[in-house]
């Protein structure tokens, strides 16, 4: 007898980017292709929209997945447009809880209490509520959907909402909307990237914790409720995020949020507590995540991220790795002409033993993730990390500086040992085409993400890497004991994956340029980074400027009239080169997105000529 079908939510974690336009562009939905354009959103680029941001909005979809030969296998998308669909009506809960939860604090929370406290304490410890944006949830129906707001006053039960008391002047009153597509879809879109002040409130100061502010980054959980042929079926739940916009959307970071995801499943999933691979799934015994569940068992036999007979896949697995980190010249003026290695793709996709050395060459330059950190590791990625600064009595933490994840890792000693399949093409052709897959809707959300450092990140923050909080891949398991020390009581429950991230974001938007080392662990190299594929740190203006000898970037972050470089009027800390935190707050909108111009070429565009 065959088993009951099962219903999910994909992508399990879909992205909604903040944006202050009103139209909205729908984000990747196929891992490797750019978002285009597609309806009811508007095409990118541009993602600017008479000066302002086009946010990015998330869609979601149910599939039904039946019971053939063993294993369960997709067998359909379950939308208002199939027949024996008689009720489909989605629910979202956003919220915003930086305000009351603790001041970030590097990895405090994590391996150690937090000494700092909460943010906004005494209110915080005594009435968190009073700090806390919660809107409660929203509901939506049908094809094309007049929009549902996420605003003050508009929930069934007004009186339990969540609004900062007393009120900051101007207040955030939304933190977003929901709508459907002509098939009855899913769409939210996130709110416009505001940020306020209680009218007493100092002015910013930190990159992470001011007390008096908000902003309206949200995320929560995302729940359909179904009927097929008027009898309801259960569907598990997927999340959404809001975070800050992404100014290079045609690059990626060399550890994505789904690597990260990917490395939490490979060696935890199974263990008591945590989240399960299941073994009745296609995608998971001949599909695209076999390899997940292989490297999973191997991982668990060894009892450590060690892979002996797993072959990755070079177009899958080892290309994007090395691909990102050759991209970032357009991005980080520290890897401007120093990946030429790396576009050498005959010789790195060939398992001939005459390329070994080359190979070697690369894997030489990478951090062992985990390892002690001293300053005669290799510096590769050129990051800083979850730890970046010596702790108290000087000592340096292991994640000082961002490493690849263990599995990533691992999968580039198998290659090197030339245990891998070789590409068809080389260098590896890219998606031309959508293509939904409800795996592919996972990814693609994820791999436009931010996997570390955590300090404390865009997205979401050193949680995501606790195998606790998730149910089976990539997907959160709501109700989840939190994985925050000092935090005992509290579930995951909407407002918690950005409830630790800075506070207002712009601030942390502002810091996390390229910095000099001064921790002593790896003196002399120059300028480290952050997360470039997101926030850009030094950029070409033009292709003049990238091909010039030498190439001429300039920081993503600059000040001009028309066009020409000029001083910031305050800048940080009297450095006439970088905004200050008010500067920060008054021009985000203004900067450019990076994308690609031409092929292989990414360059700064709709920027703004006079900045302020």
């Amino acid at each position: 007898m065959a088993l009951p079908p099962i219903y999910k939510i994909h992508p399990a974690i879909g992205i909604a980017r903040l944006g202050d336009a009103s139209g909205f562009f729908i984000g990747s939905e196929t891992p490797g292709l750019r978002p285009t354009g597609e309806p009811p959103g508007t095409k990118v680029p541009p993602y600017k929209d008479g000066g302002k941001i086009k946010p990015q909005a998330a869609r979601f979809r149910v599939f039904e997945y039946v019971e053939k030969g063993g294993v369960y296998v997709v067998n359909r998308e379950v939308s208002v447009a199939e027949k024996d669909v008689t009720k489909l009506v989605w629910t979202v809960h956003l919220a915003n809880r930086k305000a009351s939860f603790f001041q970030f604090n590097g990895l405090a929370g994590s391996d150690r209490p937090n000494a700092k406290g909460r943010r906004n304490e005494p209110l915080s410890k005594v009435d968190p509520r009073k700090l806390e944006i919660d809107p409660k949830e929203r509901s939506i129906s049908g094809k094309n959907a007049k929009p549902v707001e996420f605003s003050k006053g508009t929930s069934k039960n007004p009186a339990t909402e969540l609004w900062p008391d007393p009120r900051p002047s101007p207040e955030i009153t939304t933190l977003g909307r929901l709508l459907t597509d002509g098939d009855g879809r899913l769409i939210v879109v996130g709110a416009s990237g505001k940020t306020v002040s209680l009218p007493a409130a100092a002015p910013i100061g930190d990159y992470a914790n001011n007390d008096g502010w908000f902003d309206d980054v949200s995320d929560g959980p995302v729940t359909v409720y179904i009927e097929l042929k008027g009898k309801p079926v259960t569907v598990m739940p997927a999340w959404v995020i809001c975070p800050p916009p992404d100014f290079a959307p045609h690059l990626t970071n060399v550890v994505t949020l789904y690597d990260l995801m990917y490395d939490v499943a490979a060696r935890e999933a199974g263990t008591p507590g945590n989240l399960t691979i299941p073994a009745n799934e296609v995608l998971y015994t001949t599909g695209a995540r076999k390899g997940l569940a292989e490297v999973n068992k191997e991982f668990k036999k060894s009892g450590k991220p060690i892979l002996s007979t797993y072959q990755p896949d070079f177009e899958s697995e080892i290309y994007p790795i090395l691909y990102r980190a050759a991209a970032s010249m357009f991005l980080f003026k520290s890897a401007v002409g120093k990946h030429t290695t790396l576009i050498k793709w005959v010789k790195l996709a060939s398992k001939d033993a005459k390329y070994l050395a080359d190979r070697q060459a690369v894997l030489a330059w990478i951090r062992e993730p985990d390892a002690k950190s001293s300053n005669s590791f290799p510096y590769m990625p050129k990051l800083l990390g979850d730890e970046p600064y010596p702790l108290p009595a000087g000592v340096i933490h292991q994640r000082v500086r961002l490493t690849v994840t263990p599995t990533q890792y691992a999968l580039l000693q198998q290659w090197v040992k030339g245990n891998f399949i070789e590409p068809a093409v080389v260098p590896p052709s890219q998606p031309t085409k959508p293509n939904i897959t409800p795996e592919g809707l996972d990814r693609a959300a994820l791999e436009n993400c931010v996997g570390g450092a955590f300090y404390p990140g865009i997205e979401v923050g050193w949680q995501s890497r606790s195998a606790s909080i998730y149910t089976e891949p990539c997907r959160i398991k709501p109700g989840a004991p939190s994985p925050y020390l000092g935090d005992a009581g509290t579930v995951v429950k909407a407002g918690h994956l950005t409830r630790q991230m800075a506070l207002p974001w712009q601030a942390d938007f502002l810091q996390c340029k390229g910095e000099d080392d001064n921790s002593g662990v790896f003196p002399g190299l120059g300028l480290w980074g952050w997360w470039p594929a997101q926030r850009p740190d030094w950029v070409f203006a033009s292709e003049a400027d990238f091909t010039a000898s030498p190439p001429k970037p300039a920081p993503w972050h600059r000040a001009t009239k028309a066009r020409k470089k000029v001083s910031w009027p305050t800048g940080f800390g009297g450095d006439p080169d970088v905004p200050s935190y008010q500067e920060m707050l008054d021009n985000w909108r203004k900067f450019g997105f990076i994308v690609e111009k031409k092929k292989n070429i990414f360059l700064e565009d709709e920027r703004e000529a006079d900045i302020p």
